[in-house]
């Protein structure tokens, strides 16, 4: 499905499926976080935040069940798009959009963030502790703020990216240099596409593999400006595993073999190491790990490519505004919890509130100041006219 623009380059069609599969990854974030204050366990490590009067096991499950798949389902449609800059528009071309999309928005969002994360995350950290704020407090917190980030927060993504940008663009070039490599890579690739039913099973053995040779049962994201090798490597693959889906497109209506299938064995292993971890030692639970994330990659590509290809008027504005909300939503999602803390709701109230409160703000937001302004330009390449039919 190519076309030829003005310019004579070839172009793709718009793979609305994926648009909307890496929309929706990107909206999944606010419910991720909107949810980690309410889970019964300890998680210092990603989400200090807890409102520990009221949790519920079923945000434990929640939690668990979108931290299985998203990043690395995210990646891979991350990789897919980076594969048709590089070889349907230039290399160049490529280069050009990653520093409009990833460089420049990651500079101006980890410095304009950055203060405002911390007055959330010091406001409610506070309130989860007992103490009252009085106005006088909340006026030493904000003039508190520092002005240089420590880390990166949560747009250890971008910064991902950029680097993997880097990496596949020399990559490209060198396999563009060595063809026969490049062919045979690719046939490789197809090949063991070929296996419909055992594609999960083949492909999780390679992050089986990382897993164990990490000693570890998942790897982590880093939000250090110095990245931890073994996460951006242990990423990668799923990157790279996109990029090459991109080079055999061809193939990709084959995930709708199996698609429902394999989301269910996925959500019923998530289900199972949440229930009876006991029966799980530490290589088992790396298997099951490496399992779960491959069949959700197959069998989430799968549906949104059944269900999502034609284009929608509402679907291209959540794509255009899932940016956006990515990028803002944090201090949102770690101020609303201390708002409402001492209120008595019940735990779901509470987290439809900070779900719900955090989705408006960021869609007036985007709405006011993105839509039809520089900034849509900078994050979706294109600025809507403001009373135009065209949207």
């Amino acid at each position: 499905m190519t076309k030829v623009d003005l310019q004579g380059h070839q172009k793709t069609e718009r793979l609305h499926a994926l648009d909307s599969l890496r929309a929706v990854l990107m909206l999944l974030g606010l419910v991720f976080h909107s949810a980690l204050t309410y889970v019964t366990y300890e998680n210092n490590a990603m989400w200090a935040l807890k409102d520990s009067e009221t949790t519920h096991i079923a945000f434990d499950l929640l939690v668990n069940y979108i931290h299985s798949f998203r990043m690395s389902l995210f990646f891979v449609v991350a990789g897919f798009f980076s594969g048709l800059l590089f070889y349907e528009r230039s290399q160049k071309e490529m280069i050009k959009n990653r520093l409009n999309r990833l460089v420049f928005p990651f500079i101006i969002f980890v410095f304009l963030l950055w203060p405002l994360l911390h007055f959330s995350w010091v406001y409610t950290g506070t309130i989860a502790q007992g103490t009252n704020l009085l106005l006088k407090d909340i006026r030493v917190i904000a003039m508190s703020f520092p002005l240089v980030p420590s880390n990166t927060m949560h747009l250890w993504f971008l910064y991902h990216l950029i680097f993997y940008s880097i990496f596949i663009w020399i990559l490209g070039w060198i396999l563009k240099k060595l063809e026969r490599i490049s062919s045979s890579i690719q046939r490789a690739y197809e090949f063991l596409m070929g296996f419909t039913l055992l594609r999960p099973l083949i492909f999780s053995s390679i992050t089986f593999a990382f897993l164990y040779y990490s000693n570890s049962v998942w790897i982590e994201k880093t939000a250090s400006f110095v990245p931890e090798q073994t996460a951006i490597w242990f990423y990668f693959t799923f990157y790279v595993f996109g990029w090459l889906l991109y080079r055999s497109r061809r193939l990709i209506d084959g995930f709708m073999q199996f698609d429902w299938f394999f989301v269910g064995i996925a959500s019923t292993g998530v289900f199972f190491k949440m229930i009876y971890p006991e029966l799980l030692n530490e290589k088992l639970m790396m298997m099951v790990n490496a399992l779960v994330v491959w069949y959700f990659i197959f069998g989430f590509i799968g549906l949104f490519i059944r269900y999502f290809s034609d284009h929608s008027i509402k679907i291209r504005l959540m794509s255009d505004s899932s940016y956006w909300f990515y990028l803002i939503h944090l201090p949102i999602a770690a101020l609303i919890p201390g708002l409402i803390m001492r209120t008595g709701w019940m735990v779901g109230i509470k987290f439809l509130v900070v779900l719900s409160v955090t989705t408006i703000i960021c869609w007036i937001t985007y709405i006011v100041f993105v839509r039809y302004s520089v900034i849509g330009l900078l994050l979706n390449g294109k600025k809507y006219l403001r009373y135009s039919n065209k949207q």
